[in-house]
């Protein structure tokens, strides 16, 4: 599997330390003390680009013309000065000195794309989506496969059944009629483009049996908005039945494990982390106090040591919670995953639509 890359620019020989530690196993970093437009073109694809020291607006929009994530890293007193960066759309920011699970989850929140929406798949030919819809798209968790022989694209839907299909209007009355058929034996929405708005454009066989079509040139928050209509129209209880389930209350249900009792299984787990992570992680406590006492408070190797123990104690303070814990309750994270809530869990009473 390859991971993600992210460029770090002009950190800290100690702050390359710790986000080099937060992002081993998740992310390949790369470091470079200063930044130049020519970086983006030689790392290229970054999934995120982490700025130690403020940027300038060129720099910024340097990085934004590729589309890419933006993270800075700032001091609580440069917030009112960089407040023009970090209220743009791709920029993010986290405050210095940060927790390591801070920024583990900025980096996952703003590198990681997002579970697919939905997967559309597109004959186009002649590029009348353009490539920078396309990557926006691709942004916002569309899955695209992009053909430009109507053969292909056949074939896959075949195989792979994707949520919709978008056909450039522009291909052979046969194999149109082939491609209708195909869509709508297996209830996939298809939605026609057209280069033009011509008087023959009633006439075309997309045209009269596509759920919808579009004209170019095209918005792409427009076209978007006509896709989503049409997979809602197809799929028309999904999001209601969503957003009626969370106001409702879930009634609570076991956890599947061996012997059904959920108390129990939570204290064997506490035993567990307190054997596995609670001895060591003393260890690397009394480590780094007896470091940063010896180094002076000026040197990297205090800042490091502080880090570290300030890190552990975190650490200790979540296994102190769990150690509390009474029931399940799940909170949403990112991209779909879910996360134990340690506050609303120590209450034997809790509930909510989250609790299992």
């Amino acid at each position: 599997m390859t991971l993600p890359k992210l460029l770090l620019i002009g950190a800290s020989d100690s702050t390359k330390k710790l986000i080099a530690w937060v992002t081993a196993g998740h992310f390949v970093m790369l470091s470079e003390s200063a930044f130049t437009p020519l970086l983006i073109e030689k790392q290229d694809p970054l999934s995120l680009v982490i700025f130690a020291t403020p940027p300038t607006p060129e720099h910024l929009y340097a990085v934004q013309q590729h589309d890419t994530p933006i993270l800075l890293l700032l001091h609580a007193d440069a917030l009112n000065t960089q407040e023009a960066a970090f209220t743009q759309e791709g920029v993010d920011y986290l405050i210095q000195p940060f927790h390591p699970q801070d920024l583990l989850f900025r980096l996952k929140k703003n590198a990681l794309a997002p579970s697919p929406s939905f997967t559309a798949a597109i004959f186009d030919p002649s590029s009348l989506i353009s490539q920078e819809i396309r990557t926006k798209w691709q942004h916002l968790g569309i899955a695209i496969h992009l053909f430009n022989q109507d053969q292909p694209l056949i074939t896959f839907i075949k195989n792979e059944n994707p949520d919709v299909v978008i056909s450039d209007a522009a291909i052979p009355t046969h194999n149109a009629e082939t491609l209708i058929d195909t869509v709508k034996s297996r209830q996939i929405p298809l939605f026609s483009l057209f280069s033009e708005n011509t008087p023959n454009i009633e006439s075309n066989v997309l045209y009269a049996k596509a759920d919808d079509y579009s004209v170019a040139p095209f918005s792409g928050e427009s076209l978007l908005l006509r896709i989503k209509r049409i997979l809602k129209k197809k799929h028309p209880l999904t999001a209601p039945k969503l957003k009626k389930a969370r106001k409702e209350p879930i009634q609570s249900e076991t956890l599947p494990h061996q012997n059904g009792d959920t108390p129990a299984l939570i204290s064997q787990v506490n035993v567990t982390l307190n054997h596995e992570i609670r001895s060591p992680l003393t260890s690397i406590l009394i480590g780094a106090q007896v470091i940063r006492k010896r180094a002076p408070i000026d040197s990297q190797e205090y800042q490091i040591a502080k880090e570290i123990e300030d890190a552990s104690r975190r650490i200790q303070s979540t296994l102190d919670d769990f150690g509390q814990v009474r029931q399940v309750v799940v909170d949403d994270y990112i991209n779909g995953i879910k996360m134990l809530s340690l506050k609303r869990s120590r209450h034997p009473q809790a509930t909510g639509p989250k609790t299992c």
